[in-house]
């Protein structure tokens, strides 16, 4: 019912190797405490590295690099990096806005911005909003076998496609693109009946076109215009 190459992270994953080069950067915002999906990566790319709030130390090499950092200041030069990934990660900043300035900094013109996130109206997400962050720890742990360190608090202030184009706009970038993807039921893998039940729902509402707009995940892609272009888009 839901093929690997159809899920959301296996389609970022296409978007970011069609824009690798081997003399090229890439930074995972958000990699994980071992940046296992970056090293995947990495040998696609000249460079790879990674930051996150909480990183493994024994997971940071000299190939691929790793910084315990946060994104609001970015821990890296002007103009340093030629791809930047963010997964899962921009529902967490309390200020995405300076976030996208400081990815705007950092990328080299005509460098790529990939962001996947989820969609503040999807429903599972739109009930979580109302919970206290304990509760969602506890839903998390028990849906995905999570760590509750791992549920960090969520703002969820760049959730829909107006708040990633505009964000994207103010931050100099060209939007080259934007979409809803579906995903499997992963919220409900707790229960067989429950991940059934919600299976039934997103085939036969969420895949139709004019419920997009309540899809689980988003996926943005923009742009960082080359010297002397403007950074308007559509």
């Amino acid at each position: 019912m839901y093929p690997k190459e159809t899920r959301p992270h296996q389609i970022l994953t296409r978007r970011v190797l069609e824009a690798a080069r081997k003399d090229a950067a890439i930074l995972d915002c958000g990699c994980g405490r071992d940046a296992g999906w970056l090293k995947r990566l990495a040998p696609s790319f000249g460079f790879a590295a990674g930051f996150d709030f909480e990183i493994d130390p024994a997971a940071s090499d000299a190939l691929t690099p790793l910084v315990q950092a946060d994104a609001h200041a970015a821990p890296l030069r002007d103009a340093s990096v030629d791809v930047i990934v963010t997964k899962n990660t921009v529902e967490h900043f309390a200020d995405p806005a300076a976030v996208y300035r400081e990815f705007h900094r950092v990328l080299r013109p005509d460098g790529r911005l990939f962001v996947l996130t989820v969609n503040q109206w999807f429903p599972p997400i739109l009930a979580a909003r109302w919970m206290p962050h304990s509760l969602r720890q506890r839903i998390n742990a028990r849906a995905t076998d999570s760590a509750p360190e791992d549920t960090f608090p969520a703002y969820y202030r760049a959730n829909t496609m107006s708040a990633l184009t505009a964000l994207g706009r103010e931050a100099g970038f060209v939007v080259e693109g934007l979409e809803y993807l579906s995903n499997h039921p992963e919220y409900f893998m707790f229960s067989p009946t429950a991940y059934r039940c919600w299976a039934v729902i997103e085939r036969a509402l969420l895949r139709r076109r004019m419920f997009a707009g309540l899809r689980h995940f988003m996926l943005a892609t923009y742009r960082k215009p080359g010297t002397g272009a403007s950074g308007s888009g559509t």
